[in-house]
């Protein structure tokens, strides 16, 4: 039988990886790292097996065919960048370095983005919240905004990425807003990666703000309360122009989503990560693509439908579907 990866007591069809893994390394502090490598071997080995509907519950994909993890990405990512402060105190700098800092993984991360063939990337990167920060901080996150809206104006235009923000704008000055504004306009035609900045956001308020709009709309008359539905009060929300969020990551240890995507967010995949912002990189965010791409994702359907061709690809359920339900290891 041949070996997979050429490691001794591994089929061709990855099984015994773990065993073998598990042989050769001691239970210490490093375990933790090599059972990484194992999941990420395995995924690599035995690959996610992806089945589509062809609207007569049949199988459109031959059985056990074996797709890359590139071919089977989220089609809109979102990003809670936090940490941005806690790395620049660990390394005695003022939180600002680390803001700036910050500001170059957004760079690196869209690039990649743009390289993937991504379809959306959402970054949360000022919350309603931010505002009670100090006054000194929260001017010099505007200045760095203002820099980034100036500097990467070019590239965006360049890479026929569509620009967009979320949130409450009514807080922003008035260069700012115009910026904003301009860019969006600017790229509205694009094609390429939709990229949509989270700026004075909250779920919960955008929550609001969508069922005053509903609301308002029922009193005169355009629409029935009876018809109201998830999809009519999604297009209500700040991302109905959006695909349907499949993956949502947050850096910096913390295991919560602090206000962000709440509603889009319902059949998302959760990722956690005990790096900090800063520290980030292109690298990390494709291993929880691998990660992701591995994942199975049955969206309250059995496992007998979703990997059988039972499920009928459309606009809700044309997702992303794997064998394996692995998750990246934080370290």
């Amino acid at each position: 039988m041949k070996k997979a990866l050429g490691w001794p007591g591994v089929g061709a069809d990855g099984s015994g990886v773990y065993r073998s893994l598990r042989n050769r390394v001691k239970l210490n502090a490093s375990f933790g790292r090599c059972l990484r490598s194992f999941e990420l071997a395995r995924t690599d080995v035995r690959g996610p097996t992806v089945t589509k509907g062809n609207g007569k519950g049949k199988s459109t994909g031959a059985p056990g065919a074996v797709t890359h993890w590139s071919e089977r990405l989220p089609r809109h990512v979102g990003i809670i960048m936090d940490g941005n402060g806690r790395w620049a105190k660990a390394r005695h700098l003022p939180r600002l370095a680390g803001h700036r800092r910050g500001v170059e993984r957004v760079n690196e991360v869209t690039e990649y983005a743009c390289r993937m063939g991504l379809g959306a990337l959402t970054l949360f990167a000022f919350s309603n919240e931010n505002w009670k920060r100090p006054e000194e901080e929260v001017s010099g996150l505007m200045g760095l905004l203002r820099w980034y809206l100036r500097s990467e104006r070019r590239k965006i235009l360049d890479n026929n990425i569509r620009f967009r923000t979320i949130g409450d704008r009514k807080k922003l000055s008035l260069d700012i807003l115009n910026q904003v504004e301009r860019l969006e306009q600017d790229t509205s035609s694009h094609t390429g990666l939709q990229l949509t900045i989270a700026l004075s956001y909250g779920s919960r308020a955008e929550i609001a703000r969508a069922a005053a709009r509903l609301a308002e709309d029922v009193a005169a008359g355009k629409i029935f309360a009876p018809d109201v539905d998830e999809t009519m009060f999604e297009s209500y929300l700040d991302t109905c122009a959006l695909p349907a969020l499949d993956m949502v990551i947050r850096t910096s240890g913390e295991c919560r989503l602090s206000n962000f995507l709440l509603f889009q967010a319902a059949y998302a995949e959760l990722f956690f990560d005990d790096l900090h912002w800063p520290d980030f990189s292109a690298q990390r965010f494709e291993e929880h693509l691998q990660a992701f791409a591995s994942r199975h994702r049955r969206f309250g359907l059995t496992d007998e439908q979703v990997v059988g061709g039972a499920l009928v690809s459309n606009d809700t359920f044309e997702k992303p579907l794997g064998l394996a339900d692995l998750s990246l290891q934080r370290g």
